[in-house]
């Protein structure tokens, strides 16, 4: 419970070498200005737009940093990100001959 009512805002970072270097976060939603009534809920990173082809299970950190009157605690979790795309294959016309 917030007892100031005061208003959220966080910004959120991933890390693709443990905690080296750190990149803002695409996120879709909104992570400013946000009411204490609207405090529980969720959001949604768009990581295909900041690790397209990416595929790490071990590197990988996300961090999300929020701010208001009162100062919060940053939170780091590790998981598997998997933005790597299956491969394609186009096949156009074919010489008749390769099958004679």
């Amino acid at each position: 419970m917030d007892l100031s009512s005061d208003l959220l805002s966080f910004n959120s970072f991933y890390s693709l070498d443990s905690g080296l270097t750190w990149s803002e976060a695409t996120i879709l939603g909104k992570i400013n200005n946000i009411s204490n009534l609207e405090y529980t809920g969720t959001f949604q990173w768009n990581s295909a737009a900041d690790t397209e082809g990416i595929d790490d299970s071990e590197n990988l950190l996300f961090k999300v940093v929020p701010f208001d009157v009162d100062s919060g605690q940053v939170d780091i979790i590790g998981f598997h990100l998997d933005n790597n795309r299956p491969p394609t294959v186009a096949i156009f016309n074919l010489n008749l001959e390769l099958f004679q």
